[in-house]
C-alpha cells in the first residue's frame, strides 16, 4: 500500500492565532504588512538575481523565511528555506529557479490569508467593537 504525501499547509491561521493571543483585528493588520514586505523582498530577491549577487539573494530569501514563520506561512517559508540553501551555494540557476516557487507560494498564501476571513472571525468582531 503506498503512503500517503503529507502536504504542508499553506497558511497556519491557528499559529499566527494563536501567537496573537487569539486577536483576529491584530493578526489581520500583521498579514497587511506581512504582504507589503514580502512584496518588497521578493522585488529585493529579484534585483539581487538580475545582479548576479547571490550574497543578496540569500539576505533576501533569509528575511522573507523568517518573516513567512511568523505567519505561518509554512509553504512559503520552506520555498524561502530552499532559496536560501542555493544562494549560499552560489547556484544561480538553482536561485533562479526558486523565484518561480517563491511568487507561486506568495500567491497561493494571499489567497489562502484572504480566504481564512480574519477580520470575519468572531474574535475580531467582539475586539473591534
Amino acid at each position: 500500500m503506498a503512503e500517503k504525501e503529507i502536504r504542508t499547509p499553506v497558511f497556519d491561521r491557528e499559529f499566527l492565532l494563536r501567537c496573537m493571543d487569539g486577536d483576529a483585528e491584530f493578526a489581520a493588520g500583521i498579514l497587511e504588512v506581512f504582504a507589503e514586505d514580502c512584496l518588497r523582498l521578493i522585488a529585493d530577491f529579484k534585483q539581487a538575481i538580475r545582479n548576479g549577487n547571490p550574497d543578496e539573494a540569500r539576505r533576501c530569501a533569509h528575511s522573507l523565511k523568517g518573516a513567512a514563520g511568523n505567519v505561518g506561512a509554512l509553504r512559503l517559508q520552506e520555498a524561502a528555506r530552499k532559496a536560501e540553501n542555493a544562494a549560499e551555494k552560489g547556484n544561480t540557476e538553482e536561485i533562479s529557479s526558486t523565484l518561480r516557487v517563491i511568487e507561486e507560494e506568495f500567491a497561493a498564501f494571499r489567497r489562502e490569508a484572504e480566504e481564512s476571513e480574519l477580520r470575519n472571525d468572531p474574535e475580531f468582531r467582539k475586539n473591534s467593537d
